[in-house]
């Protein structure tokens, strides 16, 4: 459970621009990003930590939505606090990578909000804080 369990596997890269290879793929086989077109790059977050998805079926729901702005002041802050964690080995039971992000980047509404529910899980299972609820 130690390190298996939350695996957060967040990397968005900071300096990928829509320059990867001709799969839209970078070398880190853990970022999922994909080219539409020659300027579109999309980000997507993989999480691997079977919990993280049937707590989220069971605790998302439409009021509980937040505006754009929002999820991307909380992730923002969340990968400052998770990164911090991170490298003064901090919870080192729980967090055990450090997460690639650059927050001049736009990820999209998606990506934050992903990554805020998740973080959200995170300080509600393992109580950790990193978002504000």
């Amino acid at each position: 459970m130690k390190r298996n369990v939350v695996c957060f596997i967040a990397l968005i890269c900071f300096m990928i621009a829509a320059t990867s290879n001709s799969y839209g793929q970078t070398q880190d086989s853990q970022l999922n990003i994909t080219e539409i077109e020659n300027d579109t790059t999309i980000y997507d977050v993989l999480i691997i930590d079977p919990g993280f998805e049937t707590w989220l079926l069971t605790h998302r729901s439409p009021s509980l939505e937040r505006s754009a702005s929002y999820y991307k002041t909380e992730a923002t802050s969340g990968v400052l606090k998770w990164n911090s964690y991170f490298t003064s080995s901090r919870y080192d039971s729980v967090i055990d990578n450090y997460i690639q992000f650059n927050s001049s980047e736009d990820y999209g509404e998606e990506v934050y909000s992903r990554i805020y529910w998740y973080f959200r899980y995170v300080d509600e299972v393992y109580g950790l804080d990193l978002i504000k609820h």
